[in-house]
């Protein structure tokens, strides 16, 4: 019987390249205990990579409530809805203007007794917007019939909230001093070209200023604690994940500034407001 290596040429035989002739059994003998320290290492590693279970205890859904105070709007407006704790499952459809909450990933909160007095000590009572047309959309939005036009400047307005299990929420803002800029400032922008430079005066009691610019794929909107800010041509929109540029030429665009003011709560309910800066 011939073997391997006799087979293998004169030139196998002399061991000039006998690194290249390796028998399938001298292999095998060779990689089984490298195979086996293999698969010990990733048995060890996966053990190593377990990770304690901890059960955290379920926190209960708390009240939240927004509130803007606007001078340019036709009604104000108050969301009012449950923060998510996992107890419901909430499947979001698109976003719909006349449902925020519902079509938002939110628990609105319905049936809720919503008031608020006026500086002069009038008492207004909110509707809910899908009281108005029954089966309409807008669960959680409560609006009053108060037209911006209508705010009292330097007044205080005190808003009142209380469920339909008894929870109740109060909180107070006042509207800042000054003139309102009911009518926009129309300007020719080329945004290759141009910048744009808006300044406002300082409006006693602000905690901060927000700024906001309409554009066709969605608002840009920062807060600044400056009274002027630059806003240039070749902008982008941060808020988007496309990041599109915000001054997007043939579209007639808003640029507003509100004044942020400090507010006053009792309950256990997180807040928002935001009340109008002369600009």
């Amino acid at each position: 019987m011939t073997s391997d290596w006799e087979r293998a040429g004169p030139s196998l035989r002399s061991g000039r390249r006998i690194g290249f002739v390796v028998s399938t059994g001298a292999r095998r003998a060779t990689e089984g205990p490298a195979l086996k320290l293999a698969f010990t290492s990733l048995l060890f590693l996966f053990a190593a990579c377990e990770f304690e279970k901890v059960a955290i205890p379920r926190t209960d859904a708390r009240l939240a409530v927004h509130a803007v105070l606007s001078a340019t709007a036709p009604t104000q407006v108050v969301l009012l809805e449950r923060t998510r704790n996992g107890s419901v499952d909430v499947r979001a459809p698109s976003f719909e203007l006349e449902s925020p909450l519902g079509s938002d990933s939110g628990i609105a909160e319905n049936g809720a007794i919503v008031t608020m007095t006026t500086p002069s000590g009038a008492t207004l009572v909110a509707r809910e917007d899908n009281t108005i047309v029954l089966g309409a959309a807008g669960g959680g939005v409560y609006r009053f019939d108060l037209p911006g036009t209508a705010l009292e400047r330097s007044g205080t307005y005190r808003l009142s909230v209380l469920t339909r299990a008894g929870e109740k929420l109060e909180a107070a803002t006042t509207v800042p001093g000054g003139a309102a800029a009911l009518v926009a400032e129309p300007r020719t922008f080329d945004r290759a070209t141009d910048e744009l430079i808006v300044e406002w005066p300082t409006t006693p009691g602000a905690r901060s200023y927000f700024v906001r610019v309409e554009t066709p794929y969605g608002p840009r909107a920062f807060f600044t604690n400056e009274t002027r800010v630059r806003l240039s041509g070749d902008l982008r929109n941060a808020d988007l994940d496309a990041l599109p540029h915000v001054f997007i030429p043939g579209f007639p665009q808003t640029v507003t500034v509100s004044a942020v003011t400090r507010t006053t709560t009792t309950g256990s309910a997180p807040t928002t407001t935001r009340s109008p800066a002369p600009a």
